[in-house]
């Protein structure tokens, strides 16, 4: 298992699924770890941050953050257009004289679908009008490439707990009862779905799912602790327990399914680890574990993700 591929699909997961104040602190937090010597700039009272959501004083470099939910309505495109002209001249106005401006990127999260076109229009008049100073865009991809170049540590200090196979080892009771209950809190008293399912063959499943090979190691190592979640079901006062389980799970996995916000780009291993990040209490080994066996378990009792279709 490839710690480092895991960790690209989380980060990946969190960009997507990240909007403005959130989505910026995702990309501080990526460029501190790169350069201790980027600066963050918190917004002050009435005066905010004077157009710099950041900067690198070493080489002049300047960041400004745009992370809206959709990137591909017209007016936002409008809106990202403007508000980088306005960022510029702001920032040369506040920041010019106190340290040189010798690069300026605009940090758009396009949800990897893309920068706009007349974003990158507007970097070119930009470019041609200051021509001492280098403009250029910074998508989530751009993003992704940043995080990739980290240490493993510095991964996981960013995303969290990061599965593999190694590091499987005998989740704790507490940890799944724990997970149960936060996951109920996420459902609520949602509609949900009561439909049972036949059992299918794993790898059949697998395939059909676009889940991938490293996905699959993580599910079979999964089963094999499988016996815990039957005895935690069996031992549980609330007899109706697993069923609410699987249908809060299939909830999350339909509710992900539907979201055409950024389900288009969270298929195969992404939408995995986009429900195992929803699930998990938070980025702890013990809690992403006890989600991960949880996500296993009712995936081979075919209770969440596809069944496949025989033609």
């Amino acid at each position: 298992m490839n710690e480092n591929y895991i960790a690209e699909l989380s980060i990946i997961v969190k960009g997507i699924k990240s909007d403005g104040q959130a989505y910026e602190d995702l990309f501080t937090s990526i460029k501190k770890s790169i350069n201790p010597t980027f600066k963050k700039i918190k917004a002050y009272g009435n005066i905010g941050d004077r157009k710099n959501d950041g900067f690198e004083p070493d080489s002049g470099t300047y960041y400004q953050v745009f992370a809206p939910e959709d990137i591909e309505k017209n007016r936002t495109v409008v809106k990202a257009v403007s508000k980088l002209e306005e960022d510029f001249d702001g920032l040369k106005t506040h920041w010019g004289k106190t340290e040189p401006i010798k690069h300026f990127k605009y940090v758009v999260n396009d949800k990897q679908k893309g920068c706009p076109a007349p974003v990158e229009q507007k970097l070119i008049e930009l470019r041609a009008k200051h021509t001492n100073i280098t403009f250029s865009s910074y998508t989530l991809d751009d993003l992704v490439s940043d995080f990739n170049s980290l240490t493993l540590d510095k991964k996981h200090s960013i995303v969290g707990f990061i599965p593999s196979f190694d590091n499987l080892t005998t989740i704790s009771i507490p940890a799944i009862s724990n997970t149960i209950e936060h996951l109920k809190k996420i459902v609520g008293d949602s509609v949900k779905p009561d439909e049972t399912f036949d059992q299918e063959e794993l790898h059949s499943k697998i395939e059909f799912n676009n889940l991938g090979s490293d996905i699959a190691e993580l599910i079979e190592k999964s089963e094999t602790q499988s016996y815990l979640i039957e005895d935690y079901f069996t031992n549980n006062q609330n007899k109706k327990l697993k069923t609410l389980v699987r249908d809060c799970l299939n909830y999350i996995y339909e509710e992900e399914k539907g979201n055409n916000h950024s389900f288009d780009k969270l298929t195969g291993p992404s939408s995995f680890f986009s429900i195992l990040n929803k699930l998990s209490p938070d980025s702890s080994k013990d809690s992403m574990n006890a989600s991960l066996l949880l996500i296993s378990y009712f995936f081979i009792s075919c209770d969440i993700y596809e069944k496949p279709t025989i033609i």
